[in-house]
């Protein structure tokens, strides 16, 4: 069973861990309320990528994407959650997004930031 847990970022640029962490409860930063907080969490997905780094909604991340008789290439996306569940979301007159789970197995991906650090990085999708 996967780790319940949320990162939010804070006033000094850091991110604080909280949620069901290690068998415990670790509690959020509330400095504007609780729905604040929460506004501005974002869940772990449960997935590593393939150098090890937790994927959390918000991260950017590169998908190595190949299938018979095309090329194969790299594919930047931003992961958000919608409708019950992970995405992977990019804009490309191919697609709107793919479902989490579509690569879940193929656990060819890398983050490379994510939606607060580094937004310029979906510029270039």
């Amino acid at each position: 069973m996967r780790e319940i847990k949320f990162r939010q970022r804070t006033t000094s640029d850091k991110w604080h861990y909280w949620g069901f962490i290690n068998g415990g409860f670790v509690s959020p930063l509330v400095s504007e309320g609780i729905e604040d907080c929460i506004k501005h969490s974002q869940q772990f997905t449960g997935l590593l990528d393939k150098n090890g780094v937790e994927i959390y909604e918000g991260d950017i991340i590169k998908v190595y994407l190949s299938a018979p008789g095309i090329d194969e290439w790299w594919q930047i996306f931003a992961v958000v959650f919608e409708n019950g569940k992970f995405q992977l979301k990019a804009k490309t007159e191919l697609t709107d997004g793919y479902w989490f789970s579509d690569f879940e197995k193929h656990q060819d991906y890398l983050v490379v930031g994510n939606i607060y650090e580094n937004p310029e990085l979906l510029e270039k999708v």
